[in-house]
């Protein structure tokens, strides 16, 4: 069982690795998936593929998010943070299109569903 001392730690490792990557140029590292993998330091971000035929408003949804990812804030003025199930979260204001209930509400509006990354995937 995790000690309160031990999330403090990791929570200050995944900070430090956050500030690193802010400072380094984004590269394209391969796909899985639905998946863009960009590096930037030593954090491997996934983001969302934005494909030719999307609708303009799911495009528009995923270039915000893709960019608050890769630059750790949204112009929502949501930030990147360690924490969240995936070890990182973006903390978008309500009503952003970058935030999951926005893209998902997007995507049925066109038909469609959304498909996230399960946390599981994560796991040592």
């Amino acid at each position: 069982m995790s000690t309160a001392h031990d999330r403090r730690r990791k929570a200050q490792r995944a900070a430090a690795l956050l500030a690193g990557a802010a400072l380094d140029e984004p590269h394209l590292i391969g796909r899985l998936g639905e998946w863009d993998l960009i590096r930037k330091g030593r954090v491997v971000f996934a983001v969302p593929v934005i494909k030719d035929d999307f609708p303009p408003d799911l495009r528009a949804a995923y270039q915000r998010r893709r960019a608050a990812m890769l630059t750790g804030t949204c112009v929502c003025e949501g930030r990147l943070r360690p924490g969240g199930p995936y070890g990182l979260q973006m903390d978008h204001a309500a009503g952003c299109i970058a935030s999951d209930g926005s893209i998902a509400e997007i995507t049925a509006r066109h038909g469609g569903t959304t498909i996230m990354i399960p946390p599981s995937a994560f796991d040592d």
